[in-house]
C-alpha cells in the first residue's frame, strides 16, 4: 500500500509497499497533483476497467499542518474546486511516559 507524508512542510515523502520512498518539494508535489488532476478520467479508466459509466464522485482530503499553511493559496490555485469544510483543530501531544493515570480522570 502507498503511504504519503507532509508532515515537515519541506518536503512530501510517498512510499510503495517496498518501502521504497522518493521526496518532492512543495512545488513538484503541487505540480504532480495538477498533472494527475489533468488526467482523473484516464485514471478513473484504468480503475474501473474502461466503462462507459461516470464514475463515482471520489473526495481528496488533504491535512495541512499550521507551518504548511502558507501554502494554501498554491494549493486553491492548483485545485479550483477545494473547499474548506472544518474549522482549524488544535492537536496537543505528550510523551507517554509523562501522562499519569490521574490526568484521564478529569
Amino acid at each position: 500500500m502507498t503511504s504519503f507524508d507532509f508532515s515537515n512542510g519541506k518536503h512530501i515523502s510517498i512510499s510503495d509497499s517496498y518501502s521504497q520512498r522518493v521526496y518532492l518539494n512543495p512545488q513538484e508535489a503541487l505540480d504532480l497533483l495538477q498533472w494527475l488532476s489533468d488526467r482523473k478520467d484516464e485514471l478513473y479508466s484504468f480503475t474501473q476497467g474502461d466503462t462507459n459509466q461516470a464514475p463515482a464522485e471520489t473526495l481528496l482530503e488533504i491535512h495541512l499542518h499550521e507551518e504548511d499553511l502558507g501554502h494554501l493559496d498554491e494549493l486553491k490555485a492548483a485545485i479550483p474546486d477545494l473547499h474548506e469544510r472544518r474549522p482549524v483543530v488544535k492537536v496537543l501531544d505528550a510523551h507517554w511516559g509523562t501522562v499519569s493515570e490521574r490526568s484521564f480522570v478529569a
